[in-house]
């Protein structure tokens, strides 16, 4: 964090966006060594151990407030570790000297664990959805707009393309490299990175980009990407280790007045597109919800009937047989719970998600 501090603190940046900064005390370390160059600072506070995200910045920050999902992993998938965090989107609207009002959006989707088999797909394309859709209906108050974070989403996948297309973004990358090999901009699991499992370097895996910056400007400014990279070194001053286990992004915007009035294409057919594969993602995780209410409603009957069958027929001393019941009765309890109430909670956020996919496709087909 110490070596974080020192290069957020040497006057290179004007803004910066953190995710996982889970100990709000790191924060605190952060902006008191960067405040003689980033004086403006705000912590999103948020779920069990805070949102991870922050915000710093030379320019002064006149409003903000923090979003979260509704739907965000699960909260007995303790390895995991995502639902605790009560992940969603900070939005802070900053003013340059000039007058600028620069809408700022930092966020940390879900990750993704297993490729093969993603049980968090639904979740982390809604969560794209939900992010674009906040964009898209608070970009207007402000002439810029810049997202920047962990989207553990890597080009072309699915939450990738809503964040691009349902709010008219630019990738910074692409847009000053171009659709170059993704392994030139990545940012995870890289060869060079210390925190990269053996495993992955021994197959020379190259990485994958899945943190970024993306813009956009209103009508009245143009915005161009003068620099877009990696601008940290492989390893901390005279350490053997990296900053993070995630390669930093930073960017160099120019902006300038525009000449005409002329709104920006959109891309309609790839924004229909995206909308109608989110359609398509939802509907396979609530027939997967569907399938796992019903395993967890026979697990609950079959941990029940087991606690009564010991109670019954089986003689043992009174602790043990009182540590027996008690721990069968809490599975019970977690089972019953994941059968109901969660599976209700999650059904009603994937629905909700539905519904603004499909009347979004319904104003689309109405123009």
């Amino acid at each position: 964090m110490q070596a974080i501090a020192e290069e957020i603190s040497s006057g290179k940046y004007d803004l910066v966006l953190l995710q996982e900064v889970w100990v709000k005390k790191d924060f605190e370390s952060i902006r008191v060594v960067a405040s003689s160059v980033l004086p403006y600072s705000l912590y999103f506070h948020s779920g069990v151990i805070g949102s991870g995200l922050c915000v710093l910045s030379k320019f002064k920050i006149i409003d903000s407030f923090y979003h979260q999902w509704v739907v965000n992993g699960y909260f007995h998938k303790i390895h995991h570790g995502d639902w605790f965090g009560g992940k969603g989107v900070g939005y802070c609207k900053v003013v340059t000297n000039e007058g600028i009002k620069i809408n700022v959006y930092t966020a940390h989707l879900h990750a993704e664990y297993d490729t093969n088999h993603d049980e968090y797909l639904a979740h982390r394309f809604l969560q794209a959805f939900d992010t674009s859709q906040l964009i898209r209906h608070t970009r207007y108050s402000g002439d810029i707009t810049i997202l920047g974070g962990d989207l553990n989403t890597e080009p072309g996948s699915g939450a990738y393309r809503m964040l691009i297309h349902n709010t008219n973004l630019n990738d910074a990358f692409v847009s000053k490299h171009g659709t170059r090999p993704d392994y030139l901009g990545c940012t995870n699991e890289t060869l060079e990175n210390s925190y990269t499992p053996r495993q992955l370097r021994r197959q020379n895996h190259p990485g994958k980009r899945i943190d970024y910056i993306m813009f956009s400007s209103s009508n009245a400014y143009n915005m161009s990407t003068l620099e877009c990279k990696n601008p940290l070194p492989s390893c901390v001053p005279g350490q053997g280790f990296n900053y993070s286990d995630h390669e930093a992004v930073s960017t160099t915007f120019e902006i300038s007045l525009s000449m005409t009035d002329e709104s920006r294409v959109v891309n309609l057919a790839e924004r229909s597109r995206v909308l109608h594969d989110g359609l398509k993602v939802c509907q396979k995780a609530l027939e997967k919800l569907e399938y796992r209410g019903s395993a967890y409603f026979i697990c609950f009957l079959a941990s029940t009937v087991l606690s009564i069958f010991l109670f019954i027929f089986v003689t043992m001393p009174m602790f043990i047989s009182s540590i027996c019941h008690s721990l069968l009765w809490l599975v019970s309890l977690f089972f019953l719970y994941m059968a109901t109430v969660w599976n209700m909670m999650e059904r009603n956020g994937i629905l909700s998600g539905f519904d603004g996919l499909e009347v979004n496709i319904r104003s689309l087909e109405e123009t």
